[in-house]
């Protein structure tokens, strides 16, 4: 699913609606991000506790890159 422009409520609903809930069967678990589109008052989520970034190796360079970009955003 491509969108133009960023995730919504609606959007990641609709998402869930016509591509995810086809596949997926009584029991089963899906993982998300802690985004705040994906907090729907009708939808029964569970999110996990914050993972330790030690554990993640793509958490340190995204956070650089965050940094790299954020300080060219200033220099502007």
């Amino acid at each position: 699913m491509v969108l133009d422009g960023p995730i919504n409520g609606g959007s990641f609903e609709a998402y869930v609606d016509g591509m995810r809930l086809p596949d997926l069967t009584r029991g089963d678990v899906v993982i998300t991000i802690n985004l705040s589109s994906y907090k729907r008052p009708d939808a029964r989520l569970m999110f996990p506790r914050p993972t330790n970034p030690d554990f993640n190796p793509i958490k340190k360079p995204f956070a650089r890159l965050k940094a790299i970009l954020r300080k060219a955003e200033e220099c502007r």
